[in-house]
């Protein structure tokens, strides 16, 4: 991961998992100089899922002006919804000086491409062997496996947006079939916007895929 100190950005997407992406943040802290301790200028936003009311805020936020030289917003939601990101779009449209957002996400296709055009891409790290596992045991499984491991995924309360952003990161990596590779994109945004429970979505892949 390189920053240009002395070309930053003012929105960067963070390409990875959410632990390499916080280690990405601190570096880019530690690059333009902004401490962590105590920071009004700094604000995170590491729930879950970022709606339409955290980007309202957010965009509220950056229009506030700044205590010290610079403002930071790292935000880092395992879904990332798509009227949050159509709010953001403003934000994005018209730079406040000094000010820097961050976003992370698994997959830079998860954000809408009017969105993804005002930001700089930085792949910030890979998935683990043990985070690979589960989906490789996933696509090497019979529908009848299948099915049994939605209902054990839903029962143990795993998160199905990991999941699936692991299962198309390890897809790219091993260069795999495109039709399925956009099927499970069409699943994985699906899943960001629904209630629909994870099983009924794991075993709609199963038959899918």
């Amino acid at each position: 991961m390189e920053i240009n100190k002395d070309n930053l950005h003012h929105a960067y997407l963070f390409v990875g998992t959410r632990e390499s992406a916080r280690a990405g943040f601190e570096l880019f802290l530690e690059t333009i100089g902004l401490s962590q301790t105590n920071n009004p200028d700094l604000f995170l936003f590491e729930n879950e899922v970022f709606g339409v009311d955290d980007a309202r805020r957010l965009s509220t936020l950056v229009s506030r002006k700044a205590f010290g030289a610079r403002k930071v917003f790292f935000v880092t939601p395992e879904r990332l919804t798509l009227e949050a990101q159509n709010a953001l779009l403003k934000t994005l449209e018209e730079p406040t000086p000094d000010t820097h957002i961050l976003i992370t996400l698994r997959e830079r296709e998860l954000l809408i491409p009017t969105l993804l055009s005002r930001m700089q891409v930085v792949e910030v790290g890979k998935l683990s062997e043990e985070k690979e596992e589960g989906p490789i045991k996933f696509l090497g499984m019979s529908l009848k496996n299948r099915l049994a491991f939605a209902r054990e995924f839903a029962d143990k309360g795993f998160s199905l947006p990991v999941f699936l952003d692991n299962l198309l990161v390890l897809l790219r990596a091993k260069n795999g079939d495109g039709n399925k590779l956009r099927k499970i994109l069409a699943v994985r945004r699906f899943a960001d916007g629904t209630s629909i429970s994870a099983r009924l979505i794991l075993e709609h892949l199963s038959f899918v895929v």
